[in-house]
């Protein structure tokens, strides 16, 4: 489909490209063009491949032919009166062969009720996504996993289902996705367990039939007083029960269940620390020196005055703010999920839980879930960009030089420039570039101006730019150089003044200006005497160039701590710009680059610095040892990430 990032983008760049090219026929990226004669058509695709040439299109030789009566298009073959069906699709309906009878050999599948055989009026099926590995003795998938549930309607024998009779098992439910980067290189056995895992959590509500309101509710056979043809007005109260009590099944299966102000009041009165922290609350009898309260009220001893209880629940009032619940304990890290079901930053949560509840240590809590959550870890925006290394000034002419190539109008051209005097050459490649072509035309350069000390192709982007505005509609036949217009091109740009000095790259070069198609005086043809001064004079500005891009991005860019071999980082994919890989620094490299060996591949990737960002914990992934770091632990200082787990980033406290 060419070098274009998607086939759709192609297409329409194509579509764009022969929009005005006559007698043609396009089905995506296959093109039909159509003529009377030899002469005609040779010209008809002649414009069409300058067209696409002009327009970057990569076209495929093998699939190109020329001037034939007889031509294969879009599934069919065409002659010059009549068309029909290509003999590959012909061959391919008439060599099919239908199975006898189908059998899950057949169709590849694995019946997960084998497996579970606690689910009475359901089985369950894993099926691959595209190739099956049943073929290589394996039964999944590298590509993907994917489900079938089935329910029986017949009361044949379940070693039959489901092919046991016509209609007898009818889909309840399918599904089925593509694996993770990760999940690829999982074992058979890993990925089986991986299959079933999904199918039990995606078809949870369809699963042990009878004893499941909310599956039989969603069924559609359900289990009811009635027949699938009699009508059901007379069970609007069971229908009603049914109702609420899938929803109530799906609250809760979904991790997510409402808490509310009476969920926290009926934990909190069999929370033997709770209810103590609420008769002293309520008695107000706090001792004098805070070592002499229990360990379990000395984390409220220092607000013990924003303290109150209310309907049988602590409260947190400070100032005139919101009343705020005290949560205990064992809620706490249901309360922090739900805070972060919306996956938002700390300052955010922070705000939402400032309105509502309040515990010891809130905001380390909030700031440790949001660290360890990995969704937010992987779609972290990127790192600000670094102050920029600039590379110092040049002393003479030629020292410092950059190089790069161009591609206009399908042809390839060598661009070298001088970053001192801004002196440019452009040297012609016909047949595409090579390395020793490359060679000839450097050699040469450096014959007549002196071989540079530092020769980049990082920052040639300024030199590209205006050789590509000297050089459009001025070359000659397939892209010659050799030609007035170019010569008269760059002449104009060599005697044209620079943005910064009053000076042209002419009178850099050759200490004055030299004769082009503009008419000047005499005088202006002669060696300037103070030439050495306007030198000195262009080296002090760009050196000032330097200074002024420094300050103007000193407060855009931000520094980062260098890296170490052995560093354990996360990698950011240059395509998604997720972090979504991990990787070991084994070498470092100068300006900020970074040789990484990737987890999982084992290759050697070259990243900058920007792309690489230190994991809140060795290995890449938070270690938590308790979802919830304790009261206790949180006052006395001993919290998981004080014992060299893990590092908090630099938050602002309030």
């Amino acid at each position: 489909m060419g070098p274009c990032t998607a086939g759709d983008a192609y297409t329409k760049r194509f579509d764009d490209a022969i929009i005005d090219l006559p007698r043609k026929y396009k089905c995506i990226d296959d093109t039909l063009l159509y003529d009377t004669g030899v002469e005609e058509a040779f010209w008809h695709v002649y414009e069409f491949l300058e067209v696409c040439a002009k327009a970057g299109m990569t076209l495929k030789p093998e699939k190109f032919r020329f001037c034939q009566r007889e031509v294969d298009f879009v599934g069919y073959h065409l002659d010059w009166d009549t068309y029909r069906p290509t003999e590959e699709h012909l061959t391919a309906i008439k060599d099919f062969r239908m199975p006898e009878k189908p059998s899950i050999t057949n169709v590849l599948v694995v019946w997960l009720c084998k497996l579970i055989g606690a689910f009475p009026g359901y089985c369950s099926t894993h099926v691959p996504l595209q190739r099956s590995a049943k073929e290589a003795n394996m039964d999944w998938c590298k590509d993907g996993i994917g489900f079938v549930v089935m329910q029986q309607y017949c009361s044949c024998p379940k070693a039959t289902a489901p092919l046991c009779c016509k209609g007898g098992w009818r889909l309840a439910l399918c599904g089925s996705r593509h694996l993770t980067p990760a999940e690829t290189g999982y074992a058979p056995m890993e990925g089986e367990a991986l299959a079933v895992a999904w199918c039990l959590h995606k078809a949870r509500l369809f699963f042990w039939g009878k004893h499941n309101a909310a599956a039989n509710f969603l069924s559609r056979y359900p289990v009811a007083k009635c027949t699938p043809d009699e009508m059901d007005e007379d069970q609007d109260v069971d229908i009603t029960a049914v109702i609420s009590a899938a929803t109530v099944a799906a609250l809760d299966l979904s991790g997510c269940a409402t808490i509310d102000e009476e969920m926290v009041l009926q934990v909190a009165l069999e929370d033997p620390t709770y209810q103590s922290l609420v008769s002293r609350v309520s008695s107000g009898d706090w001792r004098p020196h805070k070592s002499q309260e229990p360990a379990c009220l000395r984390p409220f001893y220092g607000v013990w005055d924003r303290l109150a209880v209310s309907r049988g629940l602590v409260t947190y009032t400070y100032g005139l703010g919101y009343v705020q619940l005290v949560i205990l304990e064992a809620l706490r890290q249901r309360v922090a999920a739900s805070l972060h079901t919306s996956h938002q930053g700390v300052d955010s949560m922070l705000r939402r839980a400032r309105q509502a509840v309040y515990w010891p240590g809130m905001e380390g809590d909030l700031q440790y879930h949001r660290a360890t959550c990995n969704s937010c870890n992987i779609s972290v925006p990127s790192q600000p960009p670094e102050p920029l290394i600039l590379t110092p000034p040049p002393d003479y002419l030629f020292q410092q030089t950059v190089a790069d190539l161009l591609q206009l109008g399908g042809q390839t051209y060598l661009v070298y420039a001088d970053r001192l005097t801004g002196w440019l050459e452009v040297a012609h490649l016909p047949s595409g570039a090579s390395s020793g072509k490359i060679m000839k035309h450097l050699r040469d350069i450096f014959s007549r101006w002196g071989a540079p000390k530092r020769l980049s192709t990082d920052g040639a982007e300024a030199a590209v730019k205006t050789a590509k505005q000297i050089l459009r509609d001025n070359t000659g036949p397939s892209g010659s150089l050799d030609n007035d217009k170019v010569s008269l091109a760059l002449l104009q740009y060599f005697n044209t003044l620079l943005r910064k000095g009053n000076i042209s790259p002419a009178q850099l070069t050759t200490g004055r200006q030299l004769r082009d198609g503009v008419p000047t005086a005499k005088q202006n043809y002669r060696v300037n005497q103070e030439w050495q001064q306007t030198l000195e004079q262009r080296e002090i500005q760009m050196a000032q160039r330097h200074k002024e891009i420094r300050w103007q991005s000193a407060g855009q860019h931000r520094r980062r701590r260098h890296l170490l071999p052995g560093a354990r980082v996360w990698v950011q994919d240059h395509t998604t710009k997720a972090w979504s890989k991990s990787g070991t620094v084994v070498e470092v490299h100068p300006y900020r680059q970074y040789a990484v060996r990737m987890d999982g591949s084992g290759r050697i990737s070259l990243r900058t610095r920007g792309h690489l960002k230190e994991p809140p914990s060795p290995g890449g992934v938070p270690e938590v040892q308790s979802p919830t770091p304790t009261t206790e632990s949180i006052r006395s200082g001993s919290r998981p990430w004080n014992r060299g787990r893990f590092r908090w980033p630099n938050v602002t406290k309030r």
